[in-house]
């Protein structure tokens, strides 16, 4: 199936160029860092309220 019919949408992407050109920068991952903490007290103040006692907590899109 993925080389039939998936293949070739996913090739007009071209995820791994972006991925590379965008997303794996230094500047980028310094920004990730800096902001880690903030967002990890923001995921946890905000997540789980609809995960089921005892499971992991996700954050739901009504929560995002």
């Amino acid at each position: 199936m993925f080389n039939d019919y998936l293949d070739q949408y996913f090739d007009r992407f071209k995820a791994s160029v972006w991925r590379k050109k965008v997303l794996h920068r230094e500047d980028i991952d310094l920004v990730l860092k800096h902001g880690l903490p903030v967002l990890k007290k923001i995921y946890e103040k905000f997540s789980g309220k609809y995960a089921s006692p005892g499971a992991a907590h996700y954050m739901s899109m009504i929560e995002f």
